[in-house]
């Protein structure tokens, strides 16, 4: 009797599931509905709860290696701005009808399918509105294919992300069918990293970039084909975001140090650049050069990220007309960096943070110039200085950064430490782990503790002004 009413109670569930159209392997989060573990139609989710507006799929080894048209015909579906297609590594093609059901479809992926080679030219003639479209991760799915569904479609089409395509055949050419697929759309983001190498034919992507504001192509290899010097002043004009991390280049035209104020020149509202990485010489650079600029550049520059570019000497002095006033952040680590010019820092006097970490700045240590390298950043926060072999700091080297919150002096060879503190209030740490230190003189450590009650003293009087603003106010 207990065991056929189990039975019952079962087959009473089931029911209700395949009535309500819930599928166990799915979850609801509050408009967003997750199934994981899709390994056949039957678990499929055809019929969507209501009020869902986002939906993530997760495959495992669908039972037909073709997405099948139809599964988005239930009216549950026209209202889904959002839908991921995620891990369905048997998946070989999309066929055209495919997305028939998703009026109103504006962010679309299809990303991690191992094995996806095809997609049907006119299975995006069904979501005319989209705007976002994620191929990440199909190694096996080929540029080409992607141009022919592109090419006359997806005309409100605004971020295109295709990172690691093609990563088994051969090298990605952007040109003359690129160009035709985007040129008519209003691309603003764009995301080809970590391709294998990339053909780059500058004279056929032109129409491409003009409304980019973000370029990411890192982890790839880089091919001009026309030469860099073909670049016209428009092409990235409106780049704000370019990442270059990693990506090295075989072009046969080396950009020259005399020309880099032409070429950055082309990037007039650059504002985040990360260049982690891109050059690999076997020796170390050393850049003792002085630019002269007609115009001014890169003046609207928050971010630079030039770490681990085996940069040994940073001698650099300009002049001319240039604007590095919004640059806030620096990352110059991981460079064997020996010598920067403190005329170089004072070039960027709005710096708040500063990566100088894993270098050899040691064998700048004793030089006039190591005393002085930060006085003209006065609004430096935070300055990263570990794993520099420095034996020791001169007393007055952040004498003039009264905005200093954070100092990072771990894993030196520091045997000695008296920095002055006098002008410094708002220090909330040192950091002086793993140094030869025995022990801190008594003349820094009130100083130390004069900034603390300093501190303490000055958010007791925010605390007072705020408390009393608030009963004005109140009053």
């Amino acid at each position: 009797m207990e065991t056929r009413f189990i039975f019952f109670v079962c087959f009473i569930a089931s029911v209700l599931v395949l009535i309500s159209g819930v599928n166990v392997n799915c979850i609801v989060n509050f408009s967003s509905y997750i199934c994981k573990h899709i390994s056949n139609i039957a678990n499929f989710p055809i019929v969507l709860p209501a009020n869902i507006r986002k939906v993530t799929l997760f495959g495992t080894d669908f039972l037909n290696r073709s997405l099948l048209n139809g599964l988005f015909r239930s009216p549950t579906w026209t209202n889904i701005s959002e839908l991921s297609i995620l891990e369905f590594n048997v998946i070989v093609s999309i066929e055209k009808d495919f997305l028939d059901g998703l009026d109103n479809l504006k962010f679309l992926s299809i990303s991690s399918c191992l094995g996806l080679k095809d997609i049907h030219p006119d299975v995006f003639n069904s979501t005319p509105d989209l705007e976002a479209l994620y191929l990440d991760d199909n190694p096996y799915l080929k540029l080409p294919v992607v141009e022919e569904a592109l090419n006359g479609r997806l005309d409100k089409l605004k971020y295109l992300s295709l990172i690691g395509i093609q990563a088994f055949g051969r090298r990605v050419i952007l040109g003359e069918n690129f160009s035709k697929a985007l040129c008519t759309k209003n691309l603003t983001y764009l995301d080809i990293s970590g391709v294998k190498t990339i053909m780059l034919q500058h004279r056929d992507v032109q129409n491409v970039f003009p409304n980019v504001k973000y370029l990411n192509i890192s982890y790839s290899l880089l091919m001009a084909g026309d030469g860099l010097q073909n670049l016209g002043d428009s092409y990235f004009r409106n780049i704000e975001f370019l990442d270059l991390t990693s990506c090295t280049s075989l072009s046969h035209y080396t950009i020259k140090l005399e020309d880099f104020n032409i070429s950055w020149v082309l990037f007039e509202n650059i504002r985040y650049v990360f260049a982690q990485h891109i050059m690999i010489p076997d020796i170390g650079v050393r850049l003792n050069a002085r630019y002269t600029f007609e115009k001014a550049v890169l003046q609207d520059l928050k971010v630079l990220d030039l770490s681990q570019n085996n940069i040994m000497v940073l001698n650099i002095t300009f002049s001319g007309t240039y604007d590095f006033h919004a640059l806030e952040t620096m990352n110059l680590s991981s460079n064997n960096l020996e010598y920067i010019s403190p005329s170089l820092l004072s070039s960027f006097p709005s710096l708040k943070i500063l990566d100088l970490s894993r270098n050899q700045l040691h064998k700048m240590q004793n030089m006039d110039d190591f005393s002085y390298l930060f006085c003209r950043n006065k609004d430096l926060e935070i300055i990263y200085l570990h794993k520099n072999n420095l034996s020791f700091v001169p007393s007055n080297i952040f004498s003039t950064n009264t905005k200093l919150r954070a100092i990072d002096l771990s894993d030196n060879k520091l045997v000695f430490f008296n920095i002055d503190l006098k002008n410094v209030f708002n220090l909330t740490l040192i950091d002086l782990r793993k140094n030869r230190l025995k022990s801190l003189p008594a003349a820094f450590l009130g100083q130390l503790e004069r900034t603390f009650l300093h501190q303490d003293s000055a958010t007791k009087k925010r605390n007072l002004y705020d408390k009393y603003c608030a009963q004005s106010h109140s009053g």
